[in-house]
């Protein structure tokens, strides 16, 4: 995973905050947008790592998008059936765990493609345990606030980790 992919990991942990955040405010207000603060200091530190980091080899950076991009696109689909299957059928309760599952299912060939399998079948692994474990609490806002904000820290961490992984490994006069 690449500054991009981390700035990208740090917008839907904003996004997955404030769901949780609405959750338990009772509906979207102020507060619930202020995670955008911390997908914005994720998207700086990313410009910034970016800067200094060696640029990837075009090839492997095409590939990688590929992979990305149809990973991605299903993703978009089948969050969208889910979700409307589930809320046809009044089950508005497992929206959030459901889409905790396909988003660490869509990490799974992404993994593959970039070779940060360890890295990357863990965040995954988290997800599907995090989706998994909502299931143990009553199908309230309560189940919605721990995947929210559950989702949130593990993206967030994850962004931050990839981002660290970045700097230490950005040529050491670049740094100066």
């Amino acid at each position: 995973m690449n500054s991009v992919g981390a700035a990208i990991l740090g917008v839907f942990g904003a996004l997955w905050c404030a769901m949780g955040l609405a959750a338990w405010r009772g509906g979207v207000d102020a507060i619930a947008l202020s995670p955008a603060l911390v997908a914005i200091v994720i998207i700086v530190a990313a410009e910034a790592v970016n800067r200094r980091a060696r640029p990837p080899d075009p090839a492997i950076a095409r590939r990688i998008g590929r992979v990305v991009g149809v990973a991605s696109t299903f993703e978009g689909i089948a969050i969208f059936l889910t979700a409307s299957f589930l809320s046809n059928i009044g089950r508005f309760d497992l929206v959030m765990p459901a889409i905790a599952v396909i988003v660490g299912l869509h990490f799974i060939p992404i993994a593959h493609a970039s070779g940060r399998l360890a890295f990357l079948y863990a965040l995954a692994s988290l997800m599907l345990l995090l989706a998994g474990a909502s299931l143990l609490l009553p199908p309230t806002a309560v189940r919605v606030m721990a995947v929210g904000f559950g989702a949130a820290l593990l993206l967030w961490g994850a962004s931050m980790m990839t981002l660290a992984r970045l700097w230490r490994a950005a040529p050491k006069a670049s740094r100066e």
